[in-house]
């Protein structure tokens, strides 16, 4: 596989371990609130979130603790990188919502969540498909 591509999965890692660790805090503050009601669509949003996560850690070869604080190289894929930066400002709004939004509220971010990891999911399987 190009190095360049495997630099560009590796960073994608490294981005996603810092959204995984916003969700985590996430958790916390539903779990603090004991909305029990979202749990289950948190925890579906979750599974792919770390299916995605752990598939990009197995092909790149990388773990978190060589993770640095790098960009996503928008010369492969500008796509992906806009791609990141919305599922970390959704990741953030999660946060916050988790800590006095309505369950209905956070629900539906937690949708728009799952979406955004899905079609993540397809562009890098379409870039991979292309190498």
């Amino acid at each position: 596989m190009d190095r360049g591509i495997i630099e560009l999965l590796q960073s994608i890692f490294c981005f996603l371990s810092r959204v995984r660790d916003i969700l985590v805090e996430a958790f916390e503050n539903l779990k603090d609130r004991r909305l029990r009601e979202v749990y289950d669509v948190f925890s579906m949003m979750m599974l792919h979130f770390d299916k995605l996560h752990q598939f990009l850690r197995r092909i790149s070869k990388v773990n978190e603790d060589s993770c640095t604080e790098r960009d996503v190289n928008v010369m492969y894929a500008p796509e992906i990188a806009v791609m990141l930066r919305q599922l970390q400002n959704i990741a953030l709004a999660l946060n916050d919502y988790a800590k006095g939004a309505s369950p209905q509220s956070i629900i539906q971010i937690i949708y728009t969540m799952d979406s955004l990891v899905n079609d993540l999911a397809s562009m890098i399987e379409k870039l991979l498909r292309q190498v």
